[in-house]
């Protein structure tokens, strides 16, 4: 695979690259890309959180600045998230081809394909997540000490005169499972399930996903949060640290990434077209593929819930709080909404992983089924929606549009055309960072992003309220702070602009553009389909 070319580059590599190689070669934990366009990212890069990029400046530190590089970091991540995922299935107590079937799944989810292969901290978030479930589900098993439902117990079916089934369960242990032995191993499962989540919340802010299901999993055992909490604290305590260095800076940057990303919980509309676009077009981008994933997924939650309540009424009162499926189909749930309720493009990425888990554990729930299919379609049904989704991508992006070939030669283009740009501001896809950079070293590359943090100055709310005290308080020469005029004066220093047609997303760079008009040549990058023909506004010299 061509790293450069595939998966298209994306904005987010530049702006997590930056900050890398500025820690890796000055010792400086900034981000140049972002120089003069945020306040404060030439002392300190507080805008998201820091672990992906420290530990991608260490690979740096060794191996220069690259795409390829930082791609591969990924995609040994994503092989880490895959060996962790296993060991949850083997928790689980599967046959072989049920392990087989799920890692292959995983393996043909787009989602986790595109996070895999691309520079951005969403591998290392998984592993984070992943990581947790592994340690609640073998705090589960150890705590009720049956395994995963009726996987570990044997079920004996007999009809009574009336037809009815009765179920009658043996015991899989003995009592000494609430020994102190046993308790004190899986208190020390939520120690390391806090550990896990502190690691996820310095990865990435997507971390929330984990809080539903860590209440689920460890309620009613109330001393688990205690260990919990001590775990979760341990990893966030460095950049604390850090934060409390700077703290306006860090309520101005990530006050600002926040108000940001104000709609992404729009249901219709807006910028990424809602949810139900965001959400589905992950898996392929158009309605063929768009309309089955979304089927599939509630169908698959529908089912699951239908299975769940059967056999619930099968189960004797008591042992309701040792069902791992219901917890875990809660704990979907819990996750499929809060990733569905945004329209962020990367979030879909944790839906297919925890979609399988459950998959998987109702696999078994056979074993008290009349008819086995009830319990396995919804595994298999994941299967082939990940692999028929995968094939038509794979077809239609290399065979039918040949979007690679079209990469390479709009990046072409725009490297013969920027050669007299000393600096360049880019709002484009593919982003041409990595290939700026390696030809043009002395080339200032700066990237698009706070284009579309609020230009609105008069802004009001608790958020705006908030960040402002803070800058007031800790930043003074930044109060009050014009943000539109901040950008402009940005502006006037840049050489050219590589923009795309989303004009919209830039009011003020788009209304500075159009008044000095006379000041810039446009020239047309064209691009073949599937990509966006490109302009660059190239600053006429006096």
């Amino acid at each position: 695979m061509n790293y450069s070319i595939a998966p298209l580059a994306w904005p987010d590599e530049a702006l997590f690259s930056s900050p890398a190689i500025a820690l890796a070669e000055h010792g400086r934990f900034r981000t140049a890309v972002l120089d003069g366009l945020i306040p404060g990212m030439d002392r300190a890069t507080l805008w998201n959180s820091p672990l992906f990029m420290i530990l991608l400046s260490g690979v740096y530190a060794l191996t220069g600045e690259s795409q390829f590089v930082a791609r591969s970091l990924s995609f040994g991540l994503a092989c880490l998230a895959l060996y962790i995922f296993r060991r949850i299935i083997a928790l689980l107590d599967t046959a072989r081809h049920v392990r087989v079937l799920a890692l292959l799944a995983i393996c043909f989810d787009l989602t986790f394909l595109r996070a895999a292969n691309t520079a951005r901290m969403d591998m290392l978030s998984m592993c984070w997540y992943l990581g947790a479930f592994f340690f609640l589900i073998r705090a589960h098993l150890k705590q009720y000490g049956d395994g995963p439902d009726i996987i570990h117990a044997s079920v004996m079916e007999s009809k009574s005169e009336s037809g009815a089934m009765q179920l009658s369960f043996a015991a899989s242990q003995s009592s000494s499972h609430t020994t102190a032995s046993s308790a004190s191993f899986w208190i020390w499962n939520y120690f390391w399930t806090g550990i896990c989540v502190g690691g996820a919340a310095i990865s990435h802010p997507i971390a929330i996903l984990l809080a539903p299901i860590v209440f689920i999993f460890i309620i009613p055992r109330w001393r688990g949060f205690l260990m919990f909490g001590i775990g979760a604290i341990l990893p966030v305590m460095g950049w604390l640290v850090y934060i409390i260095r700077y703290p306006g800076l860090f309520a101005l940057q990530f006050g600002l990434q926040l108000l940001r990303k104000k709609d992404i919980f729009s249901l219709l509309g807006g910028d990424t077209g809602g949810v139900f676009v965001v959400f589905s077009a992950q898996y392929g981008g158009k309605a063929y593929t768009m309309i089955p994933v979304l089927l599939v997924f509630l169908a698959v939650i529908a089912g699951g819930a239908y299975i769940i309540i059967t056999r619930i009424r099968n189960i004797p009162m008591g042992r309701w709080q040792s069902l791992l499926t219901l917890r875990l189909y809660f704990a979907m749930l819990a996750v499929f909404i809060l990733l569905f309720l945004n329209s962020e493009a990367w979030y879909p990425l944790y839906a297919g992983p925890t979609l399988l888990l459950l998959a998987v554990n109702m696999y078994h729930l056979h074993a008290s089924a009349r008819s086995p299919v009830q319990s396995r379609w919804p595994l298999h049904a994941l299967g082939v929606l990940f692999l028929a989704t995968f094939l038509i991508f794979t077809v239609r992006e290399n065979f039918v549009y040949r979007t690679p070939d079209a990469a390479e030669d709009f990046q072409q283009k725009v490297l013969l055309n920027a050669h007299e740009c000393r600096s360049v501001y880019l709002r484009v896809r593919p982003d041409p960072y990595f290939r700026l950079r390696s030809i043009y070293p002395d080339m200032e590359v700066l990237e698009f992003v706070p284009g579309k943090l609020q230009s609105d100055n008069q802004a009001t709310g608790l958020l705006p309220d908030l960040i402002n005290t803070m800058v007031r308080k800790y930043e003074p020469a930044l109060y009050p702070l014009d943000y539109p005029e901040f950008l402009r004066t940005r502006y006037r220093e840049i050489d050219c602009f590589l923009l795309d047609k989303n004009h919209g997303w830039e009011p003020v760079l788009n209304e500075y553009l159009q008044s000095n008009r006379s000041k810039f040549r446009q020239i047309q990058i064209p691009a073949r389909s599937p990509l966006e023909n490109a302009t660059l506004w190239g600053r006429i010299a006096p």
